[in-house]
């Protein structure tokens, strides 16, 4: 800094998008003045306990996520597909039980991608809280930050 003042900046190396990353791996990433103290440390390592623990709670297994969310769109998509298709001239039953059976796949596969994918709000989750609760406690959040993860 411009008049001798130095910050440190603790990161975690995330070599996996956050959706393909298990909660248990979070790291969090943080700014201090100066190098961190003991004191700092423990506090991090505090909140990366209690944080873990709140975003298991707040989040439903990543399974249920995607399966949730594939079920949801292809039960919507089939039924949609399936009477759209019987009203083009010259549609057969089975053609149409196809656009169905087609239409509940294509959604649902897609569908689950995208819970895959939204899952990596975990991650946001994880990093909201410690933010949060670091702001609870100004004598630790003076001097240190939480920071982001771009992902």
């Amino acid at each position: 800094m411009p008049n001798g003042q130095s910050a440190t900046i603790y990161t975690s190396n995330e070599t996996l998008p956050t959706w393909a990353r298990a909660t248990d791996s979070y790291q969090l990433s943080f700014v201090t003045k100066n190098a961190a103290t003991a004191e700092q440390l423990a506090v991090v390592a505090a909140l990366d306990r209690g944080c873990k623990i709140h975003t298991k709670a707040v989040h439903p297994h990543m399974a249920v996520s995607i399966l949730a969310n594939g079920l949801l769109y292809g039960t919507i998509a089939a039924p949609a597909l399936y009477f759209a298709s019987g009203a083009l001239p010259g549609v057969s039953k089975v053609l149409q039980n196809n656009y169905g059976e087609y239409g509940f796949i294509v959604s649902g596969a897609s569908a689950a991608a995208s819970g895959i994918v939204n899952s990596g709000g975990r991650e946001y989750t994880y990093q909201n809280c410690a933010a949060n609760t670091l702001a609870l406690f100004q004598e630790y959040a003076k001097d240190m930050r939480i920071l982001n993860s771009p992902h």
